[in-house]
């Protein structure tokens, strides 16, 4: 309260900084029933023990189907690594007589591979012609002479013959 009466004030007695009370301290409790609530910090390790997470060993003796479990879990461990970084359905990963690696749908766009390589070759040709007539044209920028006029001092007009010319 002693801060209060020691901030700059207007004209109208405002502080022209006021002060943000952040933090209060009860000298005097005049309400014995009422508890102050106690605010707990976490300490740094609690922090760090939750953020650092141990990879789970799998144990299969405990499990009545363990057997199979581990065969799966192998199973998954050699797709996971022949196939890691490659995009694949589940249908490419099994070989189960039931899946097929053919789509359902086809996806847009080009309905064979010779229509996609159709459109590739034309796309080169193109940018090889684009790049033939860029070529053309600098060269015939670069063989026209640039046209220089000189002006001499006394060519000038006076403002005089200016007007009368308007």
């Amino acid at each position: 309260m002693l801060k209060l009466d020691e901030a700059l004030a207007d004209e109208n007695d405002r502080p022209l900084h006021p002060p943000k009370m952040r933090k209060t301290e009860i000298l005097i409790n005049p309400f014995s029933n009422i508890i102050p609530r106690i605010i707990v910090q976490e300490s740094e390790e609690v922090k760090d023990s939750l953020e650092t997470k141990t990879a789970g060993v799998k144990d299969f003796n405990l499990l009545s189907f363990g057997e199979e479990a581990k065969e799966d879990e192998e199973e998954s461990v050699i797709l996971n690594k022949k196939f890691s970084g490659e995009d694949k359905s589940a249908h490419d990963h099994l070989s189960d007589s039931k899946l097929s690696s053919q789509p359902a749908v086809e996806p847009p766009g080009f309905a064979n591979k010779k229509e996609r390589k159709t459109a590739v070759v034309i796309r080169k040709v193109s940018t090889k012609a684009m790049k033939i007539r860029i070529r053309n044209k600098l060269r015939d920028i670069e063989k026209k002479p640039k046209k220089v006029e000189s002006y001499k001092i006394d060519d000038v007009e006076d403002d005089d013959d200016i007007k009368e010319n308007k």
